[in-house]
């Protein structure tokens, strides 16, 4: 009766606890840059540019005026169930817009729920090039060689650099990314070169040295943590899916002598709770741990750098999200 009891007082806690977690999760999902194509105006197809934010749970919108080219702010933005809802003044016009999501980058709804409306993320194609890279050129008249080459870039200035073999890493003269194509330009072992490269692939770029000798590119991928190190930290689980509501549970793991030592938090007086039975398969990790006299147990698989899903009891779904040290 008594361990009965305290399950009860445990559900009534994961019910009565609500939170907007998952909201504010759903409502990021529109804070971007978006193409917004209206088709079918007086005026024929139009489109126009539109970001979006949010600031203490308030949605701002602007848009791109045609007539000015200036960004301008919208009267209203507000996003309510999975709906974007906006309202602004345009070429004379107090126009209204909504638009729910359709895939990952694109949305639809309509202007005025007259005018069809299609909307496009707006995606930084340059970021593609950005990171490290292996470049191999064949048939030099040093035989085939490897030259290591890295890009970043702050606004949009591309800075690239290169490793030279007699002296280390060097920052390259220019570096630039124009038409779906890096150019680069450096000095290495005496000559004054030039490198284009395109995308082939999502980890391989080909291309050519000096518009003479073909070259390749091939991404170098960091390598990744361990099963183990990647649960290592604090982590917020958001137990979803209950009758009344979510509810947030603090977990977090560290190295132990014989693999990961797990704790959640107590919610009737803040304690942590050591788990026990931790273990952790491919992405996986499973562990136990007694509550308020009941016996609990959870998975959380990795999804991805800082997030995991999984369930507690095989009765709530979990998101676990990796907090900030």
């Amino acid at each position: 009766m008594r361990k009965l009891k305290n399950f009860l007082t445990l559900t009534a806690f994961l019910l009565t606890s609500v939170v907007n977690v998952q909201a504010q999760e759903d409502n990021s999902y529109f804070l971007d840059s978006w193409n917004v194509l209206v088709k079918g105006t007086p005026e024929g197809d139009a489109e126009l540019p539109m970001r979006f934010e949010m600031t203490d749970d308030v949605v701002s919108g602007y848009f791109i005026n045609p007539e000015s080219g200036e960004e301008e702010e919208m009267d209203s933005a507000e996003i309510k169930d999975g709906t974007l809802s906006v309202a602004f003044y345009i070429a004379g016009y107090d126009v209204t817009m909504n638009l729910k999501k359709e895939t990952e980058n694109s949305m639809k709804g309509s202007l005025m729920e007259m005018f069809e409306a299609e909307a496009t993320r707006v995606v930084d194609a340059d970021a593609y090039f950005i990171g490290s890279w292996n470049v191999f050129v064949e048939g030099t008249p040093e035989g085939d060689v490897q030259i290591p080459v890295r890009f970043e870039k702050n606004g949009d200035v591309v800075t690239g650099y290169f490793t030279n073999p007699d002296s280390g890493e060097e920052e390259m003269d220019s570096a630039e990314i124009e038409d779906e194509t890096l150019n680069m330009a450096f000095h290495i072992v005496g000559y004054d070169v030039t490198i284009s490269l395109k995308k082939e692939s999502e980890d391989i770029m080909t291309g050519s040295l000096m518009d003479m000798f073909e070259a390749e590119a091939i991404r170098v991928v960091e390598e990744t943590a361990s099963p183990e190190d990647y649960y290592l930290g604090s982590w917020d689980v958001l137990v979803v899916g209950t009758p009344n509501g979510d509810v947030t549970i603090p977990m977090r793991f560290e190295a132990g002598d014989d693999g990961l030592n797990g704790y959640s938090t107590n919610p009737e007086d803040g304690s942590e709770i050591v788990m026990s039975d931790v273990m952790v398969k491919d992405s996986t990790i499973t562990a136990s741990f007694t509550m308020m006299g009941y016996d609990l147990n959870f998975y959380l698989k990795a999804e991805d750098a800082n997030q995991a899903k999984g369930s507690l009891m095989e009765m709530f779904s979990m998101t676990a999200t990796r907090k900030e040290e």
